[in-house]
């Protein structure tokens, strides 16, 4: 497939589809983390937490047309937000500090104070977590997370990352509410990103340090089998994904050091689709991507974090 050269600066990145166009939405001095849909927000719907700084922020519309969006505090905590799902509006936030998945609910439209934020998720197996990274959520409630640590805390030598779900449909010990189950336990090279498949059938994690793409099937239920969906070559590794909510296809960020090679980031598109590979790919110009996410009008615009520098970008394009 012949590749699109790189448009000059930032405002509008082709990929290799040839009329594809990626704008910058926004830029920020805040390190911004994974993105996750928001419903509750409207057509933009995009969540993004704040790394470091306990906040997760949505992407507001500017008031005046031709400026560019702002990014709005919406929940703010001591611990350290550095991804995050939603379920109607209740937030599931991985956070790095507590090394835990909390829950948090966010003010209903009279304005009406949440109860405090609750830790759903921080042992298992008496053994606390190494640090979640990334947190999808089915429509059952069934909640599935990344267990990988800091950047680099799991790596090629110490495979020492998980993959959980968390029934919370399920009766667990003392009659409490929610059973923790682990998927692939302290056998993963940074285990990331994480989504769904668009039946919920198919777990898809992202194993950073391996540079591949792994696939959890539930057959029969309850019983979950682990193999490799993709090998990526070159480059760190793959850093998050997102499923197209149409046409099921896994839009994944791939991952390098910017001070590496001066070269493109890339999004890849991989079909849900036994023997096929990379169908497309959209450079931007920077390597450090770190989220992808659909929202905007019937989730049909792709949103993309990345690090340029000392300032966060967020991109979008229509898919």
């Amino acid at each position: 497939m012949p590749q699109t050269p790189l448009s000059e600066g930032f405002g509008s990145v082709s990929g290799m589809s040839g009329s594809t166009k990626f704008d910058e939405v926004l830029r920020s001095d805040y390190p911004l983390g994974p993105l996750a849909y928001a419903p509750f927000l409207g057509d933009d719907g995009i969540l993004i937490p704040g790394l470091g700084n306990g906040r997760v922020m949505s992407v507001e519309k500017a008031a005046v047309p031709g400026e560019k969006p702002t990014l709005k505090n919406v929940y703010s905590s001591s611990g350290s937000p550095s991804a995050v799902a939603v379920n109607t509006k209740t937030m599931y936030l991985c956070d790095s500090y507590a090394k835990s998945i909390v829950v948090a609910d966010l003010p209903d439209e009279e304005g009406v104070s949440p109860p405090p934020p609750r830790t759903l998720v921080s042992h298992y197996d008496g053994r606390i977590l190494k640090g979640p990274n990334s947190v999808c959520i089915d429509q059952r409630g069934v909640i599935y997370f990344t267990d990988g640590g800091s950047f680099g805390e799991s790596d090629l030598i110490n495979k020492t990352g998980s993959v959980f779900m968390f029934d919370p449909n399920e009766e667990g010990v003392d009659g409490q509410p929610g059973v923790l189950r682990p998927l692939a336990l302290n056998c993963l090279a940074y285990p990331c990103g994480i989504c769904l498949s668009q039946d919920e059938s198919q777990v898809f994690v992202c194993e950073g340090a391996n540079n591949r793409l792994l696939r959890f099937v539930q057959h029969p239920r309850g019983v979950f089998h682990c193999s490799v969906f993709h090998q990526f070559s070159g480059g760190f590794g793959p850093r998050a994904i997102a499923c197209h909510p149409a046409n099921g296809d896994l839009y994944v960020a791939r991952f390098e050091f910017n001070d590496v090679s001066r070269s493109y980031g890339s999004v890849c598109v991989l079909p849900n689709a036994p023997n096929t590979g990379i169908r497309a790919e959209f450079r931007l110009p920077v390597q450090e991507l770190y989220g992808v996410a659909f929202g905007g009008v019937l989730r049909r615009t792709l949103f993309v974090t990345a690090r340029d520098g000392a300032q966060s970008v967020v991109w979008s394009s229509p898919m």
